[in-house]
């Protein structure tokens, strides 16, 4: 005979779910996030919880480019969602921050590509241009679409967008290097 599984009591139950509520953002996420809002790439007033859908995407999107593409990890996840590459739970990290100005900035030059990556969000702050950017190097990396069939395949997934604006998206990722 097995024996029986007692489930968790209410009390127990009460304890998971206060210590999820006293949990804090990821350490590594809180200087990424001040950095970008110190460089004016993101605008979130202080309070991240009160910040713009646009905002947010763009949060999404430059983190997953930190990560596919200039080699900074947060160990995040990401899935294929509407607007590209998103993370739940970098979402629910960055809505744990409570005001961004009292996270302490990130050492510039701690991440030895921080100045690349930087170059790259100030150019591309667009947050459609991310959005298809973002949709093309998560199709072309994980799944495995090879370069030549991306734009059709993002076009498919991305239909809101006319497919020159996806084609000359694509033609600046294959350039920079992120799509073989």
């Amino acid at each position: 005979m097995s024996p029986t599984v007692k489930p968790p009591t209410m009390e127990e139950y009460r304890g998971l779910y206060e210590a999820y509520l006293a949990r804090t953002a990821n350490a590594k996420i809180e200087p990424f996030l001040r950095m970008l809002y110190d460089n004016k790439l993101i605008d979130c007033g202080t309070n991240p919880q009160k910040s713009e859908l646009d905002t947010r995407i763009k949060i999404q999107k430059f983190v997953y480019f930190a990560q596919a593409c200039f080699g900074l990890n947060f160990d995040y996840r990401h899935t294929l969602y509407i607007y590209g590459p998103h993370s739940p739970t970098l979402a629910n990290d960055y809505f744990r921050i409570r005001d961004i100005k009292d996270v302490p900035s990130g050492e510039p030059g701690s991440w030895p590509r921080e100045r690349e990556f930087l170059d790259f969000a100030k150019e591309h702050n667009d947050v459609d241009w991310l959005e298809i950017a973002s949709t093309l190097v998560y199709l072309h990396k994980v799944y495995r679409v090879p370069a030549d069939d991306l734009i059709d395949y993002a076009e498919r997934i991305k239909r809101k967008f006319p497919r020159p604006q996806t084609e000359g998206v694509c033609s600046e990722m294959r350039h920079a290097g992120f799509i073989g």
